[in-house]
């Protein structure tokens, strides 16, 4: 029955003075989002970018700087560009405002799942937006300003304003799914168009296999009423529903003012070129520092939850209980895995495109885990003897992993690269058997004791926990401790911790020199959007130079290659090393096991590393104005 309350009356005063509670998810919420922003800020400004961000971070630094050394450079996302372009104007030049907008961007994509509690449910949000945020490939991207993250927040965005346009047919939501669509192609990355097109497919694909569901079930003769039958409305006709000419004009309208910065930056547009130029282009062609594994960053970083995600599947198939954004993310991730196959030009960061059904797959099976036993005879089962197997499943997993570790170490230590001659440590060996027969031994106990569906369950329980746990470390290690390490998939291309000493370095000789303005003089015979232009960016006296010769005399040189130039005068040079480089290529059989385990190879393959050194050369009365410590 509905109580309806007549226009005039009032509640009490008593009444309106009671405090409304703050709903106990929305408090959930904020702490999750709390614990993406420690995640993605935590020593963002520490880090040295990387020869992947320094293009872009110099694009954006440029434009705004019209004093700073070196070319225009043309942004390969308009939407980061304007991004980095607020960061360097409200925060300074640092790599921690290059950084800032990306990695709140990237936090709050962790809980954009809660626009879609009321299709999802509450729980399967949730605990979505709990496996993003632990995600090390959302995570990376995050702290490594990728613009796949504004990619993957424009996906999110069409879909949401797709969901309420088929719920309420307003027609802001039928605008905003045309200009989130248009921002994913031309406003993202190189990779929008691809995303667009998997996002695409899978809703396509997901909403007739829903409709041939539910076309199946309305001819069950068991519901009470037609309108107890299951319905859908046809996506095609939703979607001619939409004002296109309005949205268009909308759209352009938008795309021409975020990709000049609102008018003040107009050669931007230019970067809308190079987005889709590179949108074509990335199926055909591939950079050459490009690995083509680190594409598949996702099922490297997050073998737990490709296997929690696959399981869903296998699950919800066996059950026949499938709903729409299960379908979707099913399709999702299947065309998200042959995109990544296809689309060459991609890197770590599309990762993206899987990660995201992998996070919604393995959320729901976390659900159907922590579902009360409901099988026969198990009435009298205590709820607590899931987690007990869970938590002898841990323990097993852990030990399992220590003894994975110490074999996968020993392999490294072969001596003609051949598993045969490999020096295998006997105890880890052992203990592997003795964890695997033990772990068999305790399902069985723990299925006699309960049920076969209770020791599963905990099974289960035990590989997420553990997978969430080692997600965790491995995508805090790679974007923190071991970001300049090049034996991580992420970034095989690494920048070393020279690159500090080299920042420092200038800064003290502007400190001596120009009292502390950076008006020193340098010639640079390097790249102009690699990381020494980043490290020179705010002196205005520098000059990017082709050879030695045209900078002869000059106070300070900076040189990218192993020469001893003749500059005219006694000079005092110091190395530094910038990158370090390897390819997983050369890593052998043998190295495998400890590659993807601990990120460490044999003493063959590690010796394969390049290293990437600069020289700065000091002029000698400079130097003499140096104490040296």
């Amino acid at each position: 029955m509905q109580t309806i309350i007549d226009a005039e009356v009032r509640p009490s005063e008593h009444q309106a003075s009671i405090p409304r509670a703050i709903p106990v998810e929305w408090i959930a919420y904020v702490l999750l989002l709390g614990l993406a922003l420690v995640l993605r800020l935590a020593s963002l400004g520490d880090i040295p970018l990387s020869p992947a961000e320094t293009h872009d971070a110099l694009a954006a630094w440029r434009a705004i700087s019209p004093s700073a050394p070196g070319d225009p450079l043309i942004a390969s996302s308009p939407t980061l560009f304007l991004a980095q372009a607020v960061g360097f104007t409200t925060l300074g030049s640092s790599e921690f405002a290059a950084r800032f907008i990306v990695a709140i961007s990237g936090a709050f994509l962790c809980i954009t799942p809660a626009l879609f509690r009321r299709q999802l449910g509450a729980g399967h949000a949730f605990v979505f937006s709990l496996m993003l945020a632990i995600s090390p490939v959302v995570l990376a991207a995050s702290r490594f300003s990728s613009p796949v993250i504004f990619s993957a927040l424009f996906a999110v965005i069409m879909l949401w304003c797709l969901s309420q346009f088929a719920a309420t047919r307003h027609s802001n939501y039928g605008i905003g799914l045309v200009v989130s669509a248009a921002a994913l192609i031309t406003l993202g990355e190189r990779g929008g168009l691809a995303l667009f097109i998997i996002v695409a497919l899978s809703v396509i694909v997901g909403w007739r296999w829903q409709a041939s569901v539910d076309a199946r079930y309305s001819f069950d003769d068991d519901a009470e009423t037609p309108d107890e039958k299951p319905a859908s409305v046809g996506l095609f006709d939703l979607l001619r529903a939409i004002p296109v000419g309005l949205a268009l004009a909308v759209t352009a309208l938008v795309v021409f003012l975020t990709a000049t910065i609102v008018m003040l930056y107009p050669a931007g547009l230019t970067s809308v070129g190079e987005v889709l130029a590179g949108a074509v282009s990335g199926f055909v062609s591939a950079p050459d520092s490009t690995q083509a594994l680190a594409r598949f960053s996702s099922p490297f970083y997050e073998t737990f939850g490709w296997g929690l995600a696959i399981s869903a599947i296998i699950v919800l198939y066996r059950r026949d209980s499938f709903t729409l954004a299960d379908r979707i993310f099913t399709v999702w991730l299947i065309a998200g895995l042959a995109a990544t196959a296809f689309f060459i030009g991609g890197n770590p960061a599309h990762g993206l495109w899987t990660a995201i059904p992998v996070a919604a797959l393995a959320a729901r099976l976390v659900l159907l885990v922590l579902q009360n036993d409901a099988g026969v005879g198990e009435w009298n089962i205590p709820a607590w003897a899931r987690y007990v197997v869970a938590l002898v499943g841990v323990s097993a997993l852990a030990a399992f992993t220590m003894a994975v570790q110490g074999v996968g170490r020993s392999l490294t230590f072969s001596p003609d690269g051949s598993i045969a001659s490999a020096p295998i440590e006997v105890t880890s060996l052992i203990l592997l058997i003795v964890v695997i027969m033990f772990s068999i031994l305790a399902v069985f106990m723990a299925a006699t004791l309960w049920s076969m569906r209770t020791a599963g369950r905990g099974v289960a329980l035990a590989f997420i926990i553990f997978g969430g746990l080692t997600s965790l470390g491995t995508g805090w290690r790679l974007s923190v401790p071991e970001s300049d390490s090049p034996f991580h998939l992420w970034h095989t291309n690494a920048a070393a911790p020279d690159n500090v000493l080299l920042t420092a370095t200038l800064r003290e000789i502007a400190e001596r020199e120009s009292r502390g303005f950076d008006l020193v003089d340098i010639s640079v015979l390097a790249a102009q959007d690699g990381l020494i232009a980043w490290h020179t960016r705010t002196f205005q006296n520098t000059t990017f130079i082709t050879e030695p010769s045209q900078a002869v005399g000059q106070p300070v040189v900076i040189i990218d290659a192993n020469i001893v130039p003749d500059l005219g005068g006694a000079y005092i040079g110091q190395d530094f090393t910038i990158t370090r480089q390897w390819s997983p290529a050369s890593a052998g059989i043998v190295d495998y096991v400890a590659w993807w385990t601990q990120n460490q190879v044999s003493q063959t393959s590690l010796s394969t590393q390049v290293y990437g050194t600069a020289y700065l050369w000091l002029r000698q009365d400079i130097w003499q104005g140096i104490d040296v410590q």
